[in-house]
């Protein structure tokens, strides 16, 4: 790594860190100003605020790092544009974290019934925005590490078939992928 991406790191932490801690630091001049005026119970407020800022700051930190179910399945529905089914269970999910350059990726391992298996593999069907292809993936996002870790890559005879969506070339691609188990989905977007 060179120093201009190790100063960019450096800059883009700092400035994150100053934004978070530039309100703390607000609330604990204005707490501070309160007591010194006896307002004791206001300034109490204005430390509950703190408090909760902290916390909440905290909660999203962990988000970035650690993902919920909740935002798997809510990842599950943007790039299939539907719910997930009532079976479907997320096994597996990857997204990418920091990244300069602004791509997202996300790739999900879902596991269904066999029944809202074909039930979503025939709505793709008819769905004319995705392009059907028979087999594996498209190898031009294998190299995706999000992918690579989900799928433990999966050999191209693992897919039964598989729907995309969108331009590689410009970072905008949607993939959905149906295994022969009849049972798992493999969901994968990259996005600018």
């Amino acid at each position: 790594m060179d120093i201009g991406w190790l100063l960019l790191i450096l800059f883009v932490f700092g400035t994150g860190a100053l934004c978070l801690a530039l309100p703390l630091l607000v609330l604990q001049a204005v707490r501070k100003w309160l007591k010194q005026r006896g307002h004791q119970r206001s300034a109490w407020t204005v430390g509950s605020g703190q408090i909760l800022y902290s916390l909440g700051c905290l909660w999203l930190l962990k988000e970035v790092i650690f993902p919920s179910p909740a935002s798997f399945e809510s990842e599950f529905e943007q790039i299939v544009g539907r719910p997930l089914p009532q079976s479907g269970v997320v096994t597996d999910g990857k997204e990418s974290g920091f990244d300069p350059h602004g791509d997202y990726i996300s790739c999900l391992r879902v596991e269904l019934s066999a029944a809202e298996f074909e039930a979503l593999s025939r709505a793709l069907a008819a769905d004319s925005s995705y392009r059907r292809a028979a087999g594996g993936p498209d190898s031009t996002f294998i190299g995706s590490s999000e992918y690579q870790a989900v799928t433990a890559n999966l050999p191209d005879s693992a897919y039964q078939i598989h729907y995309s969506k969108g331009i590689v070339n410009e970072n905008v691609y949607r993939f959905i992928g149906f295994l022969r188990n009849r049972k798992t989905v493999i969901v994968y977007r990259v996005s600018s």
